[in-house]
Formats: C-alpha cells, structure tokens, sequence
C-alpha cells in the first residue's frame, strides 16, 4: 500500500483486496451522501465539476492534463462523470 507501513500479518493480496474494498465503500457513501446533498446529477459541465469539487477552473486543467481526470466528449461537448470525480479525489488522496 503506497504512503503507509505494511502491516505484516497481512499478505499483498489481502491488503490489496481490503483496499479495494474501502474505495468501494468510500465511493459508495460519497454517492449517498452527495443524492441526499441534491446533487444526483450523474453527469456535470466543467463549470458543475468545478464547484462539486470546490476548485478553480485553472486546477481542474490542471487534474484533466496532468492527472488524468476522465473526460467524456461528445461532437464538442465535454462532460464528467459524478462518480469518476469521486474516484479521482480517492486515488489522489494524500
């Protein structure tokens, strides 16, 4: 597990699954959390992605072009996918 000390009773396939296991969980409740909030939305604008992660528009560029934040377009129109922002912010946790 990055950043943190093995626990060694603990074998890589276990930790790896436990980890696996606290995304989804962590994904899930921010998906909860985030309906009972209002915002269900499953897709938002740049400008929506901007203000649900509470971030400046030069550091969400910042997360597509040097983070690798998902983008889907369509004929022009850029959208983000309310769960891929969650994960985004889980797999960049410090």
């Amino acid at each position: 597990m990055q950043g943190t000390q093995r626990l060694s009773f603990l074998s890589p396939a276990m930790e790896e699954e436990i980890k696996t296991e606290l995304v989804t969980f962590i994904t899930e409740t921010f998906q909860e959390l985030s309906n009972k909030a209002g915002n269900s939305k499953e897709w938002m604008s740049k400008k929506e992605s901007c203000v649900y992660l509470s971030v400046s528009n030069n550091t969400f560029d910042r997360y597509i072009n040097d983070k690798g934040l998902k983008v889907v377009t369509i004929e022009g129109v850029r959208r983000f996918k309310r769960t891929d922002l969650d994960e985004f912010y889980l797999k960049h946790k410090i």
